[in-house]
């Protein structure tokens, strides 16, 4: 009888184990776009004149990666500041880089890394002088 409730004490601890460590889970994912929390992004600063010049949303259930590209048709519109946030909230984020341009020129081009499907809208805005 005493073997038996030490199996069941044993078994019963490697299970308590074994659940615990699937609740961490997420830290011995890669650190890659879809394992991100961050929702929003923000680049460069924007001043009080800036206006909307551009703005495009990547619709939930696109896949990903996707590039943004956005070249002002206005010579003089430099782009100083752009923002790229969800729609909602979801545990897994998404990740933004700039592919090419720079901020204070007329082009800037994005790409957003995440989940294979993104889960929500992603709304990137352009703000420009």
């Amino acid at each position: 009888m005493a073997k038996f409730f030490a199996l069941s004490s044993a078994i019963l601890l490697v299970t308590a184990v074994l659940v615990s460590n699937f609740r961490k889970a997420d830290a011995f994912i890669p650190n890659s776009g879809a394992y991100t929390p961050n929702l929003s992004y923000f680049f460069g600063v924007r001043p009080a004149g800036n206006v909307l010049c551009f703005e495009r949303t990547i619709p939930k259930g696109t896949t990903t990666p996707v590039n943004v590209y956005y070249t002002n048709p206005v010579a003089a519109g430099l782009i100083n500041f752009v923002t790229v946030n969800a729609d909602r909230y979801a545990k897994y984020g998404f990740r933004v880089s700039i592919l090419s341009g720079a901020l204070g020129t007329v082009t800037l081009n994005f790409q957003l890394t995440g989940k294979a499907v993104l889960p929500y809208n992603v709304v990137f805005q352009y703000w420009c002088v």
